[in-house]
């Protein structure tokens, strides 16, 4: 146990100077105790373990300046996950995490009864260029780059803050760069670069998404937000040269499932997407789109307020509402109410 002002310290004489390899990990247990500067490379990923882990009694504690490093080990079907976070008020922050190449969300916070978690993900990068299919060839579920909750506890809040993290090339699930299945989370101020799939608010209510960017060089499939659920605030996002369509467009909102399940696709009820810059993406806004047939619940009061979407292609689409009722969808611009025909000539 440390304090604030002074806390547990584990760290190499020279930063960076201690390598672990094979299936080496680092737990920490405890209050305020902070490991720093370590590295891994030579991953064992035959393996199932965490590299980095909070414990469950843990709080206050950080891992700090930590690179993970996967490039030349075996890629592997082995679930692991590079970093577990238990415990609350816990931190990652500028650590280096490149290219995990066996199955498993790399960084996962795991919800516990009982406990909002409350931790904090920031200043690190992501680099995830490796995608494991199946016999069909389609990309296998769980190959985020950062996951906060699971369906089971999706209503549950979390309350964790991601920020200021860089996501190249995070292709992994080439669907879910981020997935969120918990409440009050809120994402901010990161950089998503060529990274196929979305930030996606897969379950759980009330997150906001501010103040991104989310920029591709034209690699296919790269995309933005992705919808699902209740109360959630979009606002001051930039979309720049996006290439993904449908669940990998810009902003994609979620046609949902009436009597849905935990694990499945709950109604969007009271969006609000404000004061965002949509800029030459292949496909801008996309309402009510879905794949399941179960999908049956289209949207539920839509504000968009204040947004540009610039486009120079003929063949870009600028928003595409796919069965729904005008009513539910309200435009705003400089305060004043429109109509969807007047928002179409502005």
């Amino acid at each position: 146990k440390g304090t604030e002002d002074a806390p547990v310290v584990l760290m190499p004489q020279t930063p960076g100077g201690v390598v672990f390899k094979g299936a080496s990990s680092i737990s920490l247990d405890g209050q305020w105790c902070v490991a720093k500067g370590f590295s891994f490379n030579g991953l064992d990923t035959s393996v199932k373990y965490s590299v980095l882990t909070t414990a469950k009694t843990s709080s206050y504690c950080r891992f700090s300046d930590c690179r993970i490093d996967g490039k030349g080990s075996k890629a592997s079907s082995v679930d692991t996950k590079w970093v577990s976070m238990y415990g609350h008020h816990n931190e990652i922050s500028h650590c280096t995490f490149l290219d995990k190449r066996n199955m498993g969300c790399l960084l996962v916070v795991w919800m516990e009864e009982g406990v909002v978690p409350c931790h904090t993900i920031k200043n690190n990068s992501f680099t995830r260029p490796y995608t494991h299919y199946d016999d069909k060839g389609g990309a296998r579920n769980g190959q985020e780059s950062i996951r906060i909750g699971t369906s089971t506890y999706s209503l549950s809040d979390a309350d964790c803050v991601v920020t200021g993290n860089y996501f190249y090339k995070c292709d992994g699930e080439r669907a879910e760069i981020i997935s969120n299945k918990s409440c009050g989370n809120l994402y901010e101020g990161n950089l998503f670069e060529d990274s196929v799939g979305t930030l996606t608010l897969r379950h759980g209510n009330r997150c906001t998404v501010r103040g991104n960017y989310f920029i591709s060089s034209g690699r296919e499939d790269v995309g933005g937000v992705r919808v699902i659920g209740e109360d959630h605030l979009v606002e001051n996002n930039v979309m720049h040269k996006l290439t993904g369509k449908n669940y990998n467009t810009a902003l994609c909102v979620v046609k949902g499932e009436s009597g849905a399940e935990l694990n499945g696709y709950w109604t969007v009820k009271n969006l609000v997407f404000k004061n965002n810059t949509i800029i030459d993406c292949l496909n801008g806004i996309l309402l009510n789109y879905g794949k399941r047939e179960t999908q049956d619940s289209h949207p539920l009061n839509l504000v968009f307020e204040n947004n540009t979407i610039v486009s120079e292609k003929s063949y870009h689409i600028v928003m595409n509402v796919m069965d729904m009722p005008d009513s539910e969808i309200q435009f705003y611009q400089h305060g004043e109410k429109n109509i969807k025909n007047k928002f179409w000539e502005q």
